[in-house]
């Protein structure tokens, strides 16, 4: 599929040099910036804040809440503060060089650059209250809990346009190209339990992992330009990326403070399953760690950063 869009794409491309070509008198080069917002949502990117969001609620809220109910504790204090945010947005950068082949066709060659990062800071408090007045906390707090992702794709594309009035020209582009993608997880987490006798000794855990992969970018919109100047031009585009990788590989690292283990891997999805008297678990996320874990492979990790985007930008001709 993807090397016949590119197969496709490549013949388009070529197919408007030959159509255009004999309007020699037209050529003009103009250089274009553009930067805007994208709405993303990478499913598995995102797969880890919810399974850490379920994962507390499951083994400490839902737990302890059994707990008071069938009256192993008195009592039951619960807070929460924070929020664990998952990847929706998304900044694309793009830079181009176009040539005109005639009024209303031009080709482009450019480099765009598209990021995103989400940012979680919770802490979790349980304080159980024990018959006969003893009671004990359980503290966690997830600092950071971040994901992140990037990409940069040098794009070739196909403009074609045509003029409203004299001044404002209304503009359909497709563009595409090789995707050279990253992305990143890292979580630190720390924990303390204590009680009205025992103060309780402090544990941090970090878990880091990083990833590469190649897919492809392809681009479609629709963008409005008007003159500020004979040779500038600023312009509003709306549209569609599609931006995919469909296979992620890197480095894995956890520190406990006192110990340090690093592997490698291809990423890919697991599920967590658990049965407890107080409910159940079923959870997926994502790893690249599988020493003895082969079994539990449910399909590889993909990194998806498409998204409907808005943009604008200043064009200069020269």
């Amino acid at each position: 599929m993807r090397k016949n869009a590119a197969f496709l794409f490549v013949l388009l491309f070529c197919g408007s040099i030959v159509l255009a070509g004999a309007d020699g008198n037209r050529k003009k080069f103009e250089l274009e910036w553009d930067g805007g917002f994208s709405l993303i949502n990478p499913e598995d990117l995102n797969l880890r804040t919810g399974f850490q969001e379920a994962y507390e609620k499951y083994w400490n809220e839902d737990f302890l809440a059994y707990a008071l109910d069938k009256g192993y504790i008195e009592s039951l204090d619960v807070q929460k503060l924070g929020e664990y945010k998952k990847l929706r947005r998304a900044i694309p950068l793009g830079l181009r060089l176009k040539y005109s082949l005639s009024a209303s066709l031009a080709i482009s060659l450019g480099l765009k650059v598209v990021s995103g990062s989400s940012f979680s800071e919770t802490f979790h408090q349980y304080i159980c209250g024990l018959q006969g007045g003893g009671s004990i906390t359980r503290n966690y707090s997830y600092f950071p809990l971040n994901v992140s992702a990037w990409g940069i794709a040098p794009m070739m594309g196909a403009h074609f346009s045509l003029f409203l009035n004299p001044r404002l020209q209304l503009a359909a582009y497709v563009s595409g190209g090789p995707l050279f993608g990253f992305c990143r997880q890292i979580m630190g987490k720390s924990s303390l339990e204590s009680s009205n006798i025992n103060p309780g000794q402090e544990s941090y855990y970090k878990l880091e992992y990083k990833g590469s992969g190649l897919g492809m970018a392809l681009d479609t919109g629709i963008q409005v330009r008007y003159p500020l100047r004979s040779r500038i031009n600023v312009f509003f585009e709306g549209g569609y990326s599609f931006q995919r990788i469909k296979k992620i590989s890197g480095t894995g690292k956890t520190d406990t403070g006192t110990s340090v283990d690093t592997w490698e891997g291809d990423w890919g999805i697991i599920r967590y399953q658990n049965s407890g008297l107080w409910g159940t678990m079923d959870e997926t996320y994502f790893t690249n760690s599988w020493d003895g874990r082969e079994d539990e492979w449910i399909r590889g990790f993909v990194l998806d950063l498409s998204g409907f985007q808005v943009k604008a930008g200043l064009g200069f001709y020269f």
